[in-house]
């Protein structure tokens, strides 16, 4: 028998998002916990506040959408010993705790007969990197880590409150067909202590929005504010900016018209002047040369070929100053 309350919700539809935005889910907790959200941006996102990036177009999301289905047939097929005899495909349940009904939980595939819960994970067809370092670290790899997907699966746990999960990847380099060879599972069981830190974030975050309580920004987040509500003095200087980034742009823009002509000048007198051997020619009012620059490094595939560590190249890294920067978003 299921110990969460489930609410009859379809996952993706707009009635979700809202029910969503009610309640702390097992991904912004996740998130919060790995360091890739803040509670700030978390707190933001549901008071609606500023502009909410829509990806449901990104391809990995796309593509996640697309395969999930398959991934999950492959599961009931590798797994028929999941499906109570009433049923011929895993529940996607969206849960809600029973001890604290601010929590809740959209599962990609739940168990009523094994009482296991089902994440589902299809990394991108391009992705063949991501792929191979989940094979080499598992959990360790750096997207899981990133995404937090053990906080993720053990909120999970901690709201159906079932026995156990299984967390499954995919990949395949075909965008649309899933491959049954390139299945990993993780199983997860749940873990007293994470749980404890999931409930004191998620607590926070209920007490804040409850009480309209201000939160402040950490490090990297962004912080949108209203116009209306900012010195006059900032609206001058905006003003200030854009007229001298106008100007900045268009004499930008003859400076290139005329370094282009000037290049071509050189590239043409070094066409007649210089040879293999002879990279250098003078007279008394001038001088063309011919060097060689180096290439670029290629740090990707240094770091994949294991010639040099991301850890190694980050001991020889100076120290970074600090730049401000003004974007305008309406400046041609």
């Amino acid at each position: 028998m299921a110990n969460f309350k489930e609410l009859h919700l379809e996952q993706s539809t707009q009635e979700w998002l809202d029910v969503r935005k009610q309640h702390i889910t097992a991904t912004e907790v996740a998130h919060i916990m790995s360091g890739y959200d803040s509670i700030f941006s978390v707190v933001q996102s549901k008071r609606g506040v500023g502009i909410q990036k829509d990806i449901s177009n990104y391809p990995p999301v796309k593509e996640g959408k697309l395969k999930e289905p398959k991934i999950r047939g492959l599961i009931e097929q590798k797994f028929p010993q999941l499906l109570s005899d009433d049923e011929l495909f895993l529940p996607q349940p969206c849960c809600e705790s029973l001890d604290e009904p601010y929590f809740m939980a959209s599962l990609d595939g739940y168990s009523n007969k094994a009482d296991l819960i089902v994440e589902i994970k299809n990394v991108f067809s391009r992705y063949d990197k991501n792929w191979d370092e989940l094979l080499q670290k598992g959990l360790n790899a750096p997207i899981p880590k990133k995404y937090g997907y053990y906080y993720q699966v053990q909120w999970q746990l901690m709201v159906t409150k079932a026995k156990a999960a299984m967390i499954v990847f995919h990949h395949s380099n075909d965008a649309e067909e899933v491959s049954a060879d390139n299945i990993r599972i993780f199983p997860i069981k749940p873990n007293v202590e994470v749980q404890k830190k999931l409930k004191q974030i998620a607590f926070r975050v209920k007490e804040i929005m409850q009480n309209n309580l201000p939160v402040e920004p950490e490090q990297g987040d962004k912080v949108i504010v209203s116009e209306h509500t900012l010195p006059s003095e900032v609206s001058q200087l905006i003003e200030e900016y854009r007229n001298s980034e106008n100007t900045y742009k268009e004499l930008s823009a003859n400076l290139d018209v005329l370094k282009k002509a000037r290049q071509k000048v050189v590239n043409r007198l070094g066409q007649l002047l210089l040879t293999d051997n002879q990279t250098s020619v003078c007279t008394n009012d001038w001088m063309i040369t011919r060097s060689m620059r180096k290439g670029t490094v290629n740090w990707d595939g240094m770091l994949r070929d294991g010639v040099i560590t991301e850890e190694i190249l980050e001991k020889y890294r100076s120290s970074g100053n600090a730049s401000t920067r003004l974007t305008l978003k309406d400046v041609q």
